[in-house]
């Protein structure tokens, strides 16, 4: 029979450091409400900087490379066909990505 894995110490140590950082952010007085505390302003924070920021990079990458072909279809309405193109494709994704406060959707 397989002796039963015991978990390491680090394991141990990086569950209870989570868990001190998870109280400490939200703050006792802060448990009982969401709107406007503390805890909601960095979780906001945290998934901001960790899944929305690459993803919004990622679809100015994309914009950049569809303005081109996006360019050449456009190019017979002249300047404003070219001009929009470039603010759907390129300007308002690179706004929302790199422009506006961390934690603001």
């Amino acid at each position: 029979m397989r002796a039963a894995r015991t978990r390491s110490p680090r394991f141990a140590c990086l569950a209870s450091f989570a868990a001190i950082t998870l109280l400490v952010a939200a703050g006792p007085a802060d448990a009982l409400e969401w709107d406007g505390s503390r805890a909601q302003d960095v979780t906001a924070k945290a998934v901001d900087l960790t899944l929305i920021r690459p993803v919004a990079s990622i679809r100015v990458l994309v914009g950049g490379l569809l303005f081109v072909p996006a360019a050449l279809i456009a190019s017979p309405m002249g300047k404003e066909g070219i001009d929009g193109a470039m603010d759907v494709l390129v300007t308002a994704p690179a706004e929302y990505a790199f422009d506006r406060e961390i934690g603001q959707f």
